[in-house]
């Protein structure tokens, strides 16, 4: 698997909710499995902070696909400058709240993770995603 940015051209080949806008590649990853691209990552630099915007799949996203592209982004978004992400979810739907759990749980004892109510904002370091 590999995972890399955007480009212009490229074509995805499921819906990922935001099809209206035009996507800004610097911060959109793909993950791509035999050339065919699986999942995106759609991040947004936001007062010195990166918010998680989407994460969506194909049908047929091999296992381990979320990790392969949060960890290269996260990597992406620290060389860039970016110590803080977050994101915003619904703990109603379980998808969403197995990600909110991993992005609360991960990383380095004693660092400061934020978990709100049943709609929840989280935010932890960029650095705990690698």
């Amino acid at each position: 698997m590999t995972v890399r940015l955007l480009r212009p051209h490229d074509q995805l080949p499921f819906k990922h909710g935001m099809e209206p806008l035009q996507l800004d590649c610097r911060w959109a990853w793909i993950a791509l499995e035999h050339e065919q691209i699986v999942g995106l990552l759609l991040l947004a630099p936001v007062h010195g902070a990166v918010m998680l915007v989407r994460l969506v799949s194909g049908a047929r996203a091999p296992v381990g696909w979320v990790k392969a592209v949060l960890t290269k982004a996260s990597k992406d978004v620290l060389g860039r400058g970016y110590q803080i992400v977050y994101g915003y979810f619904n703990l109603d739907r379980p998808i969403e709240a197995r990600l909110a759990k991993m992005m609360v749980n991960h990383g380095k004892k004693g660092r400061q993770s934020l978990l709100m109510a049943r709609h929840a904002l989280c935010a932890c370091a960029v650095e705990d995603w690698a």
